[in-house]
């Protein structure tokens, strides 16, 4: 352990120990350091900061509230079951993301729409926004990545593509629900306004 924190630059090292470091791929002399910006969707939108120090022979998982690195036993294998895992529990959180959408929009159509909606639209806008923005950051360091090890011995190239096509298809995914989002509030303000028109008119004629 201690041979590892001599070989990463101390730059690097306050990388690591930051919680919500953006996505980076960096080559260095000796080791390559991999840091992976990730959603957590909980009852509120986190952002958590996973960090790798890949040598020519290992792996190493930088531990935050320990302020060291966990041997990983291997180069490639390890890192990607971690990740996977991560992004796996993201693309099932987003379905919550999908549900809630579909609810306000079978609202607005049955013009059952609650005092809160502009609320959850405004709070449900903000998060998916924040989670494309962070998607096309992780997407393009595993893209960084893949293309820098691809001819590496023992690289799963498979495995990293695999994980690559989540980020993908969570960031599509969030693009989508943006523009059902933008169709939602048009649809709102549409009912909103024929609702003011006609008590203006009901005014108008008392």
């Amino acid at each position: 352990m201690t041979n590892i924190h001599n070989l990463v630059d101390n730059l690097h090292l306050e990388d690591l120990q930051n919680e919500t470091h953006p996505s980076i791929f960096d080559e260095n002399e000796g080791y390559e350091m991999l840091i992976l910006r990730l959603p957590v969707i909980l009852d509120e939108l986190e952002v958590v900061s996973t960090g790798f120090i890949i040598t020519p022979d290992n792996s190493y998982l930088y531990k935050r509230d320990e302020k060291k690195f966990h041997s990983l036993g291997n180069r490639f294998e390890a890192p990607y079951k971690i990740l996977d895992s991560m992004v796996d529990e993201l693309l099932k959180a987003f379905d919550g993301y999908r549900d809630l959408l579909a609810d306000m929009e079978e609202s607005l159509y049955l013009n059952k729409a609650a005092d809160s909606f502009m609320n959850r639209w405004l709070k449900l806008k903000r998060n998916i926004v924040r989670i494309e923005r962070i998607l096309i950051h992780a997407s393009l360091t595993m893209d960084r990545a893949i293309a820098y090890y691809e001819k590496s011995y023992n690289f799963p190239l498979n495995h990293y593509i695999d994980l690559h096509e989540h980020l993908e298809r969570t960031m599509r995914s969030a693009t989508l629900q943006l523009s059902k989002l933008d169709y939602i509030y048009k649809f709102y303000t549409t009912q909103m306004n024929e609702k003011i028109n006609r008590s203006i008119f009901v005014l108008t004629i008392i």
